[in-house]
């Protein structure tokens, strides 16, 4: 195994042994039964989608002749800046693999060091996700190639998105900010597919422009790309950081790491998500280091540094329930934590978003998941302590206690249903969602239509 996993795996003795960690919830502890069926991952060669695109893709294939091909897609102009090996597909299916196969092989040339880290990552997401089995997909590989024998300087390229945790990794590492020490950034990659759907291509044009002009205020170089990995059957808050690492592992050519935001801080740190600190690092290989970057900050804190950026003030975008997603809506959740969070920290007006928070919008939020609900206890607690007398204050802390009791009640229901016959499971999610306000995530549905094969 590389080094990066050893070191992630003592990271995380040391973190499981915190007190700090001991609110970490875990899931249904009836846990899920995994089918034991094999497949194959054929990785295709590059294809021209269109004079200006090119394709890269692969299809899961399994026995009884049930296939899934995913793509990606980016601009010509960058083709000689991307991988041809079949890393990028099995990283970002890594989630989907464990919850489906028991094994795979790869019909594609894997990077040296990725299937031994990808082993710690899926055992640790199936611990941390309560999954009945706790064992890695069993992967093989037509071909596995070293890293190359001379040593790059190192440089990076970095997920944007345009929210505050992407904003604020490219502000640390950049001439943009006083920090020290930094990591060498010298791109960001903004991937369609993800919080925008795929039928929405001029919203995600407009969205990249805007992105765009804080990549060029940092310095950085813009890429954007596109892909259809959301319509794999898996819960997108389980699997996105494994896509967002799969997707920067694409430019292993030209860069030598990628950060992935952290959405997290140390504090507030929970392992049954998508995303954190000790799993991330274990997508890595000799070739390519993935890296979870920003956990020593909460959001507050990466507004009041970013609050000195103007083109951060202006162009930062973190709505995605809107019904226009390249702009702020100012109505939902995250929109109205957000501009909490600002006035928090002094900014009472950003062309970002909108110029008052609406009481009415917070009078009626209720906030359904866990990490939300830290967020929203982390703006009340914050504003307490600075003495702040806020009009929102009090809704906030009527949305916690409204949204804690739904979520506790939630978690029961889950319980109740796991043991009921898989007709009734269903019918009762649909109306425990109805109940809580759930709002699905809009991209999920839209991309359903664009997938090229069925499972």
């Amino acid at each position: 195994k590389s080094a990066g996993s050893h070191e992630v795996s003592s990271r995380l003795s040391l973190l499981l042994s915190n007190p700090l960690t001991s609110h970490m919830p875990t899931k249904s502890s009836v846990g899920k039964t995994l089918p034991n069926t094999s497949a194959e991952l054929v990785v295709e060669s590059p294809r021209e989608v269109d004079s200006d695109h090119i394709e890269l893709g692969a299809n899961f294939v399994e026995p009884a002749g049930n296939h899934h091909r995913i793509w990606f897609r980016f601009p010509r102009d960058c083709a000689s800046l991307l991988t041809r090996r079949a890393d990028p597909f099995v990283i970002a299916t890594a989630v989907h693999a464990v919850q489906r196969y028991r094994s795979i092989h790869i019909r594609g040339t894997v990077s040296e060091g990725l299937l031994a880290n990808l082993a710690d990552f899926q055992s640790a997401f199936a611990t941390f996700h309560s999954l009945l089995r706790v064992e890695p997909v069993d992967y093989t590989a037509t071909d596995t190639a070293a890293a190359a024998g001379i040593a790059r300087r190192p440089m990076g390229i970095s997920a944007f998105s345009g929210g505050v945790d992407s904003c604020f990794s490219i502000f640390q590492h950049t001439g943009l900010s006083s920090f020290t020490p930094k990591r060498p950034l010298g791109a960001a990659l903004m991937m369609h597919g993800f919080d925008i759907p795929l039928a929405q291509a001029d919203t995600f044009a407009r969205s990249a422009a805007r992105s765009k002009q804080m990549t060029d205020n940092a310095g950085l170089r813009f890429f954007t790309g596109a892909t259809n990995v959301r319509t794999l059957p898996v819960a997108w808050e389980d699997t996105f950081g494994a896509v967002v690492a799969g997707s920067l592992s694409f430019f292993q050519p030209a860069y030598t790491f990628g950060l992935i935001p952290s959405c997290q801080d140390w504090t507030k740190m929970r392992l049954n998500t998508g995303s954190n600190p000790l799993m991330d690092p274990l997508l890595s290989s000799s070739s390519f280091q993935l890296i979870h970057d920003g956990t020593s900050f909460g959001r507050i804190e990466k507004l009041r540094r970013l609050a000195s950026w103007p083109g951060a003030l202006r162009h930062l975008r973190v709505c995605w329930q809107g019904a226009q997603l390249d702009r702020n809506c100012g109505q939902c959740e995250k929109c109205l934590r957000t501009m909490m969070m600002l006035e928090v920290c002094g900014v009472n007006e950003s062309d970002a978003f909108p110029r008052t928070i609406s009481i009415e919008a917070l009078n009626k939020l209720t906030v359904t998941s866990q990490g939300a609900i830290d967020e929203f206890g982390y703006l009340l607690s914050e504003a307490k302590r600075l003495g702040m007398q806020k009009p929102w204050m009090k809704p906030v802390a009527r949305v916690l206690t409204r949204s804690e009791r739904k979520r506790r009640l939630w978690q029961q229901g889950k319980s109740i249903a796991a043991l009921m016959p898989s007709p009734w499971q269903g019918v009762l999610g649909r109306a425990g969602r109805r109940w809580l306000g759930r709002n699905p995530a809009p991209a999920s549905s839209s991309l359903k239509t664009d997938a090229a094969g069925s499972l």
